[in-house]
């Protein structure tokens, strides 16, 4: 469910198979501010999709990890998966999206308003580093 990842899991899916989306916040790289272990490119790449999805969040009326939360839920009902796999450091925080979960309307398809967010870079962590 990570947006620079275009896995079809369709296939699996129709098979009977049961597919379960994970890695939904880039491991957390979004939320924070320092990236001292990146190379540049990286920093960049995180920043200008961070400001992206940022500024989703705002037009939707939730934060940006409530907007991440709810495309994962989105994606993973399109696509007919049987659940999703959450990880976080805080708690209450999970707690909060659950709690406060939205859903979202529509798929937000992003090259149709202009955002090409799918990276190869950001894809990848072994390529983040220096």
């Amino acid at each position: 469910l990570n947006i620079n990842n275009l896995i079809d899991a369709s296939v699996l899916v129709k098979s009977g198979c049961e597919v379960y989306g994970r890695s939904i916040f880039l491991q957390g790289l979004y939320f924070v501010n320092e990236y001292k272990h990146f190379r540049e490119e990286t920093i960049k790449k995180i920043n200008t999709q961070k400001k992206i999805l940022n500024d989703l969040a705002i037009k939707n009326k939730m934060s940006l990890g409530q907007f991440l939360f709810s495309s994962a839920i989105y994606k993973a009902k399109k696509n007919k998966y049987k659940g999703i796999i959450l990880g976080s450091s805080d708690k209450n925080r999970l707690i909060n999206y659950l709690t406060n979960y939205k859903e979202l309307i529509k798929d937000f398809d992003y090259k149709e308003h202009g955002y090409d967010l799918v990276d190869n870079v950001l894809a990848d962590p072994r390529k983040w580093k220096t």
